[in-house]
Order: C-alpha cells, then sequence, then structure tokens
C-alpha cells in the first residue's frame, strides 16, 4: 500500500495549518499527531482495497487529488476533505465507508514517514484538495463495480 502516487512535494504550511487543529491533550511521544476532526478538515474513511480503483478513476478524470492517509493496521484509508464538506453528502452504503465524526482524532505521521503502520499516500499539498462530490460519485461507482463482481458481497 505504500506505493505513492507520484513525487509532490509536501506543502509544510498547509500540514502546519492542519497542526493547528491537533488536539493536545494526545501524547506525541508515539510520533503520531492527533488531529480533530472539524474546523479544519472533514474525512471519508474507505477500505483499503478501494484505493486504487478510486485513485485511478480520479486520475482518469483528471481531477486533483489532496490528502490521503493510510492506516495499515485498519486496512483502510481517509480521504482528507475540506470542513464540514464530507457530512453534506450520503454516502455509498459499504462496509468499510464512513464519514468521519466531528472532533474524532486522526493519528497522523508527519509526511514522509511512517509511524506505527500510518503513513501519507497523498501527503498534504497546497495546491490540490479532493472534490467531495466528484470523490463521492467514484467511490459509487467503484462499490457498484465491487458487488457486482464479488459473489456474495452485502447489498445495501
Amino acid at each position: 500500500m505504500n506505493q505513492h502516487l507520484a513525487a509532490r512535494a509536501v506543502n509544510w504550511r498547509e500540514f502546519l495549518r492542519l497542526l493547528q487543529a491537533a488536539d493536545r491533550s494526545y501524547s506525541t511521544s508515539s510520533g503520531l499527531v492527533a488531529l480533530r476532526v472539524g474546523d479544519v478538515f472533514s474525512g471519508v474513511s474507505l477500505p483499503a482495497e478501494f484505493f486504487h480503483p478510486v485513485i485511478k478513476r480520479l486520475q482518469g478524470r483528471r481531477e486533483p487529488i489532496g490528502p490521503v492517509l493510510n492506516d495499515a493496521a485498519a486496512h483502510a484509508v481517509v480521504f482528507l476533505l475540506a470542513a464540514r464538506a464530507a457530512e453534506r453528502l450520503a454516502w455509498p452504503a459499504a462496509a468499510g465507508v464512513r464519514v468521519l465524526a466531528a472532533n474524532e482524532v486522526v493519528l497522523c505521521p508527519p509526511p514522509g514517514f511512517t509511524v506505527r503502520g500510518r503513513d501519507w499516500l497523498v501527503p498534504p499539498g497546497g495546491l490540490s484538495a479532493t472534490d467531495p462530490a466528484v470523490l463521492h460519485q467514484v467511490l459509487a461507482a467503484v462499490v457498484g463495480d465491487h458487488r457486482s463482481q464479488t459473489p456474495g458481497w452485502p447489498q445495501p
């Protein structure tokens, strides 16, 4: 999963902006930064198996792709989106697809590092952000394809 899409410079200013949302009540000795969903960003978590098909479709549409966090232990990836953007849409009903709740804590490594199974598949960068509506459409198509190709996969 640690296969990065393309070399892209980390925009440290954007990452520092994310750090402003950091929850200082969490220990920083782990090497992870605790970011609280809310005023700075929202997010959608999906099963890691959906990452490559979603990215392929976003790239095929030439859509910008914002930060994507990999959580290998949870077998999930999290697309970070603009604040309060994720909760405005009805995301596909599929196991493992969920909107991060307001005030939920996301543990993030510094860009360029893997810490406790977490790394950035697409690091924070100031020039691009994933459009939530486009991600919604693409994810719905990927979930639909997965259902049709996987016998016994739960239907909504």
